[in-house]
């Protein structure tokens, strides 16, 4: 899904928003889309005012939720997360290789075995 502003011809009037969704259409082998109204494009603020409800979204609709909610998370702690993500797979991969190699003088001691009833 993508929002598409759209201006009317000339440069004076509002901006529209619409929603687009494209979808395939196995018969003529064609791509198609359909759009849904949004609203209006506030000019000095860049938000869309949702239209009256009757189309398009409602006003406590994500779209607009998420371009007011600010940001909770700071740089150092994003850094502090992936590197806890970092050490806990390094870790992971320690673990791994650790079984891997019990799997593999398990098989050495298994093919020892079977060589010496041969």
């Amino acid at each position: 899904m993508a929002i598409i502003y759209r201006k009317p011809k000339g440069e004076d009037g509002p901006t529209y928003a619409y929603e687009s969704t494209s979808y395939w259409v196995k018969d003529l082998g064609q791509p198609r889309s359909t759009r849904k109204y949004l609203g209006v494009v506030d000019e000095s603020t860049g938000e869309i005012i949702p239209s009256s409800g009757k189309r398009g979204r409602k006003s406590g609709s994500k779209q607009t939720e998420n371009k007011s909610a600010p940001n909770t998370f700071s740089d150092s702690d994003l850094l502090d997360a992936k590197d806890q993500e970092i050490r806990e797979l390094r870790q992971q991969v320690e673990d791994l290789k650790k079984e891997n190699r019990q799997y593999q003088s398990l098989l050495q001691k298994i093919h020892t075995i079977s060589q010496i009833e041969k």
